[in-house]
Parts: structure tokens; sequence; C-alpha cells
């Protein structure tokens, strides 16, 4: 009896690791870039909105000619912004050695909480 007791034991346990990595898997998935996504969107910007956005990130689009150029241009640092955040802010929102206007909803994304309640992530 005490075999079979250890045995579901272990067995359940195993089963909560399982579940546990696959959850965290996927958690980690989704908060990967998704480069294709973000290029299908840009490529749908006016080249203006392209420039003013590169512009806005401090990136010289002046010698870029080609629309596909900016949209790469602009996805690369877009990347470079998630990575770069990644790991410092909860949000994204954040950025190291950016000094960056935090409402209410961003505070709260940074402390934990959930938009829904009380209950911290």
């Amino acid at each position: 009896d005490g075999q079979n007791d250890a045995e579901q034991s272990t067995s359940s346990n195993t089963s909560k690791t399982t579940s546990t990595t696959t959850e965290t898997k996927t958690q980690s998935q989704t908060q990967d870039f998704d480069r294709q996504t973000t290029l299908q969107n840009l490529r749908t910007l006016e080249i203006k909105d392209l420039r003013t956005q590169l512009s806005q990130n401090n990136v010289r689009w002046g010698n870029i000619i080609e629309k596909e150029e900016l949209v790469q241009a602009l996805c690369n640092i877009m990347e470079q912004k998630f990575e770069a955040s990644k790991n410092f802010s909860r949000s994204g929102e954040i950025m190291p050695g950016k000094v960056t206007d935090v409402d209410d909803a961003v505070l709260l994304r940074e402390l934990g909480w959930r938009p829904s309640g009380n209950a911290r992530d």
C-alpha cells in the first residue's frame, strides 16, 4: 500500500511538473518577439509613418530608399527594444536608460498587479 501511494505521488508530481513546464513554455513563447506579425503590420504603414517612427527611435533613414528597407529597419529596432526591455520591465513600456511617463495602468503592470483585481502575478 505504501509503495502504491509513493508511486501515485510520484506520478502526480511528474504530471504537475509536466503541466507547469508546458505552461512555462507557452508563456515564454507568447513573450517572444513576433517578427512576422510585426513585419506584416509595418508593411501596411505609409512611408511617411515609417520614417516618423524611425526618427522617434533615433534611426537615420535618409539613406534608405525602398519601403521594405524602412520596414526592416523599424522591425529591427522594435526587436532590439523588445529584447532590452524583456528582462527589465514587465509591461515593456520602461526602457533602460530612457525617461518614460508612467500612467496608472503601466505602474500596476510593473508592480505585478492584474488589471482586473488586486491579485498579484
